[in-house]
Protein backbone atom coordinates (compact mmCIF):
# COMPACT_ATOMS: atom_id res chain seq x y z
CA UNK A 1 0.00 0.00 0.00
CA UNK A 2 1.32 3.39 -0.54
CA UNK A 3 1.97 5.87 2.32
CA UNK A 4 -1.18 7.99 1.20
CA UNK A 5 -3.56 4.70 0.60
CA UNK A 6 -2.58 3.62 3.57
CA UNK A 7 -2.95 6.55 5.93
CA UNK A 8 -6.22 7.31 3.87
CA UNK A 9 -6.99 4.38 5.24
CA UNK A 10 -6.43 4.34 8.64
CA UNK A 11 -7.99 7.84 8.96
CA UNK A 12 -11.32 6.68 7.53
CA UNK A 13 -11.46 3.29 9.25
CA UNK A 14 -9.64 2.92 12.06
CA UNK A 15 -10.49 6.36 13.81
CA UNK A 16 -13.12 5.02 16.83
CA UNK A 17 -15.47 7.85 15.88
CA UNK A 18 -16.39 6.47 12.64
CA UNK A 19 -17.52 3.30 14.22
CA UNK A 20 -21.41 2.08 14.61
CA UNK A 21 -21.31 1.84 18.33
CA UNK A 22 -24.26 -1.25 18.94
CA UNK A 23 -25.08 -1.85 22.88
CA UNK A 24 -28.35 -2.67 21.82
CA UNK A 25 -29.82 -4.85 18.95
CA UNK A 26 -32.64 -2.37 19.13
CA UNK A 27 -30.18 0.13 17.58
CA UNK A 28 -30.67 -2.14 14.24
CA UNK A 29 -33.68 -0.57 12.48
CA UNK A 30 -36.18 -3.46 11.39
CA UNK A 31 -35.00 -2.95 7.73
CA UNK A 32 -32.03 -4.00 8.47
CA UNK A 33 -32.88 -6.94 11.16
CA UNK A 34 -35.25 -8.07 8.39
CA UNK A 35 -32.13 -7.89 6.08
CA UNK A 36 -30.13 -9.72 8.24
CA UNK A 37 -32.59 -12.04 8.76
CA UNK A 38 -32.97 -12.84 5.12
CA UNK A 39 -29.44 -13.18 4.47
CA UNK A 40 -28.59 -15.98 7.16
CA UNK A 41 -31.49 -18.57 6.19
CA UNK A 42 -30.69 -18.32 2.46
CA UNK A 43 -26.91 -18.98 3.48
CA UNK A 44 -28.03 -21.78 5.98
CA UNK A 45 -30.27 -23.23 3.26
CA UNK A 46 -28.04 -22.85 0.81
CA UNK A 47 -25.29 -24.84 3.20
CA UNK A 48 -27.62 -27.16 4.49
CA UNK A 49 -30.13 -28.15 1.16
CA UNK A 50 -27.17 -30.06 -0.55
CA UNK A 51 -26.39 -32.31 2.95
CA UNK A 52 -30.27 -32.89 3.28
CA UNK A 53 -30.79 -34.42 -0.16
CA UNK A 54 -27.74 -36.37 -0.05
CA UNK A 55 -29.04 -37.94 3.71
CA UNK A 56 -32.20 -38.26 1.82
CA UNK A 57 -30.58 -40.31 -1.25
CA UNK A 58 -28.77 -42.67 1.24
CA UNK A 59 -31.87 -43.37 3.03
CA UNK A 60 -33.77 -44.65 0.16
CA UNK A 61 -31.24 -46.77 -0.90
CA UNK A 62 -30.27 -48.41 2.05
CA UNK A 63 -33.76 -49.49 2.44
CA UNK A 64 -34.45 -50.68 -0.58
CA UNK A 65 -31.00 -52.35 -0.51
CA UNK A 66 -32.24 -54.02 3.00
CA UNK A 67 -35.76 -54.61 1.66
CA UNK A 68 -34.79 -56.38 -1.91
CA UNK A 69 -36.51 -53.93 -4.10
CA UNK A 70 -33.35 -52.71 -5.44
CA UNK A 71 -32.57 -53.56 -9.10
CA UNK A 72 -29.54 -55.84 -9.12
CA UNK A 73 -27.85 -53.19 -11.64
CA UNK A 74 -27.91 -50.50 -9.24
CA UNK A 75 -27.28 -53.06 -5.98
CA UNK A 76 -23.93 -53.91 -7.85
CA UNK A 77 -23.61 -50.43 -7.92
CA UNK A 78 -24.78 -49.54 -4.11
CA UNK A 79 -23.14 -52.51 -2.48
CA UNK A 80 -19.71 -51.69 -2.25
CA UNK A 81 -21.05 -47.84 -1.31
CA UNK A 82 -23.25 -49.61 1.56
CA UNK A 83 -20.43 -52.43 2.47
CA UNK A 84 -17.84 -49.60 3.20
CA UNK A 85 -20.67 -47.28 5.41
CA UNK A 86 -22.12 -50.30 7.21
CA UNK A 87 -18.27 -51.25 8.55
Amino acid sequence: MSTSLQHDWSCRYADPSTLVDLTDERDLSVVTRLACGAFASTFGQTVAYPLDVVRRRLQVILSLFSCGHLPAAARQQYALVLQHDMS
